[in-house]
């Protein structure tokens, strides 16, 4: 595959991902629209913005299988669709049971894209251009997301006059991205590696493994563990952050535009950390990401006005760089490997979205439970301290190379 066309390939997925974001945060800045419409407590809510993410525990390892026996053109295209559908379910929503599935639906399209992506990257690219595209696929969904909380109250909503409404248009963005992927992926090579070029030592290298063989990796399960503390923090304050906002007396539009700033800057996050994640600096790197993210959600319910910038900026940074670190730290894994990724990145989404399904619903029950999301963002900060410990525990770059496989 030519060099033109993996980068028009990658960017054609790179919009498929974007539109799995658009519809992933199109729920955070209406939650009590919807919540009020509906008659939902926020424990109820948090039981809906977790759904997708349980659904995503049992197939996620399925999906990675699947995206081998499919091949990239059909199980991206399949993303769009069923992302798809389950944003424009949501509009027809009439009470828990019905948004609930809608929300679930979403589950079964998201592993395609988010590991079939890091699968593609790690056939289509070489290893030192990984972090480059790592670090570019993971603002897919943040700018997905950041569009979703800009335009549902400037644009959206107005337009079609109700959040259902906002719905099915965001549906039918989604559906156009995976369109657009179905067209340019059509002249083959999609599942193609890069120009062949080192593909045969490493899979000389590499042999294929099962999840359990993986899973008696213990770099491989430290990582594990990285993933269900980050989906946590990344999930739960990412669906819960616009309502923990507008508690503290901001309009829905600007408490909106502060969560869209915030995932702004993740963008920025996740194209620089990824590529100063070098071998020798990774451990003190991601161990200060999650010590930034301990400290900023931990300040967001006490700052006033322009203040709690500050801390949405260091909440910002580490939802957007903890996953690509994560997935990163596989990839240069000697036991996982390109060959290797598709298995890989479905224990890893397995394992984090354990924590994705928590974090929502245990910010939810702790805002109802206390009357306030100040006991939320500490429990949410203590995650995040935890992680930081984990992250201690990583083998050096060198000790990772010289780790004998199973």
């Amino acid at each position: 595959m030519t060099a033109a066309r993996r980068w028009t390939l990658f960017g054609a997925a790179w919009l498929v991902y974007a539109g799995f974001g658009l519809t992933s945060g199109a729920m955070a800045p209406v939650v009590g629209e919807i919540r009020d419409d509906l008659g939902l407590s926020s424990s109820a809510m948090g039981l809906v913005l977790g759904a997708w993410q349980l659904v995503y525990l049992f197939s996620a390892i399925p999906g990675g299988r699947l995206i081998d026996r499919l091949g990239a053109r059909r199980a991206v295209a399949a993303t769009a669709v069923l992302v798809a559908a389950s944003a424009a379910a949501r509009a027809g929503a009439q009470g828990f049971v019905t948004l609930y599935a809608a929300v679930a639906l979403f589950g079964l399209g998201g592993p395609l894209i988010s590991i079939g992506g890091p699968k593609l990257i790690a056939a289509w690219f070489a290893p030192e251009d990984r972090g480059k595209a790592v670090g570019l696929y993971s603002t897919a969904p943040a700018v997905g997301a950041m569009i979703a909380l800009f335009a549902m109250h400037s644009v959206a909503i107005p337009v079609t006059g109700s959040w259902r409404g906002a719905m099915l248009l965001y549906a039918a963005a989604t559906l156009s991205t995976g369109v657009v992927w179905w067209i340019l992926s059509g002249g083959g090579a999609a599942d193609g590696g890069p120009s062949g070029r080192g593909q045969g030592s490493r899979a000389a290298r590499t042999p294929t493994r099962t999840s359990r063989q993986l899973l008696h990796q213990p770099s491989v399960q430290l990582v594990l563990v990285l993933a269900v503390g980050s989906f946590l923090f990344n999930h739960g304050i990412g669906n819960w952050l616009v309502e923990m906002l507008r508690d503290g007396g901001r309009s829905a539009s600007n408490a909106s535009s502060l969560g869209a700033l915030t995932t702004l800057v993740g963008i920025g996050s996740a194209l620089i950390v990824p590529r100063l994640a070098t071998p020798a600096r990774r451990k003190p790197l991601y161990l200060g990401v999650y010590v930034l993210g301990a400290v900023g959600v931990a300040l967001v319910p006490h700052l006033a006005g322009a203040t709690v910038f500050v801390s949405l900026v260091a909440v910002g940074i580490t939802r957007a760089a903890a996953l690509p670190l994560g997935m990163m730290l596989l990839m240069d894994d000697p036991a996982v490997g390109a060959e290797n990724m598709a298995v890989a990145g479905g224990l890893y989404f397995t394992a984090g979205e354990i924590g994705g399904v928590v974090g929502p619903i245990l910010v939810g029950s702790a805002a109802e439970s206390s009357g306030g999301y100040s006991l939320a963002a500490l429990l949410l900060a203590g995650c995040a301290l935890a992680m930081a410990v984990v992250v201690g525990r990583l083998p050096s770059a060198r000790r990772l190379v010289a780790a004998p496989s199973v």
